[in-house]
């Protein structure tokens, strides 16, 4: 089977990438025992899933979806959505740096085709707690997404570990050519209408979508849309990780430990470049 089949469109000036697995199928097709055999450990900086999003469900695919987002967005100013996390994500990051949204990008995770799984943008919503009982606070902010600021691959990792419940995860990746675009970004994610991404992205941003399949019966995908023709750029972008994953396979048997493991899954996802294009 070969890797990484992104299906690619570009029409009107839009670039389209679109990337379906079922559960990592066609991403990695040989995973390291020990993420079913080896205890996880209690320590963040220790564990696969905080350190990648890698467990022995969502296996080591999710840090090639990772690599590649970051890719694609490489060299310009990333802001995620975790959808429907937005407070969970403010916990783990011990950070309260996000600016409130109405509107967020949802996949559905149990269509298995382009394009009945792409909803486009929806209302956003956040997830409230039943133990503890929400605060009046959450209660009035229930329907508002956190649109954060993604400093480096290891935030970008956190902000979708927090997403990965019962039966998907998402995250909506926004590359921005410029800074001074975040205003322009926000007026379109608060507004009364719905927006479309072929509007909403100026010349030389780019989005990515990540949606992980959590349960039986859901597809993880990459989708990744940008204004131009980005079809060569992002194709050396892929080939490149079909190389990597197949490095990373031969290198299996090798491993002993998540030490082992963590070493591996950074060759892997080390960025590809992180300079504008």
């Amino acid at each position: 089977m070969s890797r990484l089949n992104f299906d690619f469109e570009y029409a009107n000036g839009i670039t389209h990438a679109r990337l379906i697995a079922e559960f990592g199928q066609g991403v990695i097709e040989r995973h390291w025992t020990g993420l079913y055999a080896l205890d996880y450990p209690d320590d963040p900086q220790h564990n696969p899933f905080f350190r990648y999003g890698v467990n022995n469900s969502n296996q080591e695919e999710v840090a090639v979806y990772l690599g590649l987002a970051w890719a694609f967005t490489a060299g310009r100013h990333r802001f995620v959505v975790p959808t429907w996390a937005r407070d969970e994500a403010t916990r783990y990051l011990g950070r309260h740096d996000y600016d409130f949204i109405t509107w967020e990008y949802e996949i559905d995770a149990e269509q298995p085709d382009w394009p009945t799984r792409d909803r486009g943008f929806v209302a956003s919503r956040n997830m409230l707690s039943i133990r503890p009982a929400p605060t009046d606070w959450q209660r009035a902010h229930r329907h508002e997404a956190g649109l954060f600021p993604a400093r480096d691959l290891r935030e970008l990792t956190a902000l979708t570990t927090t997403t990965l419940m019962d039966v998907d995860g998402n995250v909506n990746l926004f590359g921005l050519a410029g800074l001074d675009r975040k205003d322009r970004l926000l007026d379109s994610l608060r507004g009364q209408l719905q927006p479309e991404l072929a509007t909403l992205l100026a010349p030389g941003d780019v989005f990515v979508d990540i949606t992980i399949g959590c349960d039986l019966g859901t597809y993880d995908s990459v989708l990744a849309v940008a204004s131009g023709d980005h079809r060569h750029t992002w194709q050396a972008v892929i080939d490149e990780y079909r190389r990597r994953v197949h490095a990373y396979e031969n290198a299996i048997d090798s491993f002993h430990t998540f030490d082992d493991l963590f070493s591996a899954l950074a060759a892997l996802q080390l960025p590809v470049n992180d300079t504008a294009e």
